[in-house]
C-alpha cells in the first residue's frame, strides 16, 4: 500500500467523521430552538411517558405506573404478556 492511499484513506476517514459531527449539530440547534420540523415533532417534553413508580411482585412480574400528559396508566409485566390493569386522569390540583 503506498503511502497516498493511506494519506486518501486518512482524509476520507477524517471527511466522513466532520460529517457526522455536522448533522449531530444540526440534530442540536433544531431541539433547542424547539424548530417546527417533522423531526422533532414528537419531542414535546410535556407528552413523554413517566415512569412514575415500579414494584417488583415475583421474580418475573412487575407493576409499573406510568404518566402520559394527563392520564395515568397501571400496567401488570410479565413473562406471560402485558396487561393494562387502570387507567384515570390525573387530577390536578392548585399548586401544579
Amino acid at each position: 500500500m503506498e503511502w497516498t492511499q493511506i494519506v486518501q484513506a486518512a482524509a476520507a476517514l477524517i471527511f466522513v467523521i466532520g460529517l457526522l459531527l455536522v448533522c449531530l449539530w444540526i440534530f442540536k440547534v433544531c431541539e433547542q430552538k424547539s424548530l417546527n420540523c417533522k423531526l422533532f415533532c414528537g419531542l414535546n417534553a410535556d407528552r413523554r411517558l413517566k415512569v412514575v413508580d415500579k414494584r417488583q411482585l415475583d421474580a418475573k412480574n412487575q407493576v409499573v405506573l406510568l404518566q402520559d400528559g394527563q392520564t395515568e396508566y397501571l400496567l401488570l409485566l410479565g413473562t406471560s404478556g402485558n396487561l393494562v390493569l387502570t387507567s384515570r386522569p390525573i387530577e390536578r390540583t392548585a399548586n401544579d
